[in-house]
């Protein structure tokens, strides 16, 4: 069943190459060597897939609802959370990332 559900997904190629365009931005903030002083930002990277979930999230009427947790300072985990699991959901879900 999953097999069928991911064979009618297709990929958004310029929302991807946009997306990966500003992670790659991101390199340099996410090293991590403390030695050289380089400590990871990894909410920068989190910042860009906050971004592009916004327009789909219940507070601003889609059906997303997005939890975000700083366990550690700059280390920031999105969850998204409370997504009902249907195909169509599925599917704008996976297209989106």
């Amino acid at each position: 069943m999953a097999t069928e559900i991911v064979r009618g997904f297709s990929l958004n190629e310029d929302r991807f190459v946009t997306l990966l365009t500003k992670l790659v931005g991101e390199s340099e903030r996410l090293q991590n060597n403390p030695a050289q002083g380089l400590i990871p930002r990894e909410d920068c990277a989190s910042d860009h897939i906050l971004e592009l979930l916004a327009p789909h999230e219940k507070k601003n009427g889609g059906m997303l609802e997005v939890e975000v947790s700083l366990c550690v300072i700059f280390h920031c985990n999105c969850v998204p959370s409370d997504m009902p699991a249907t195909k169509d959901t599925a599917d704008s879900f996976m297209l989106l990332i």
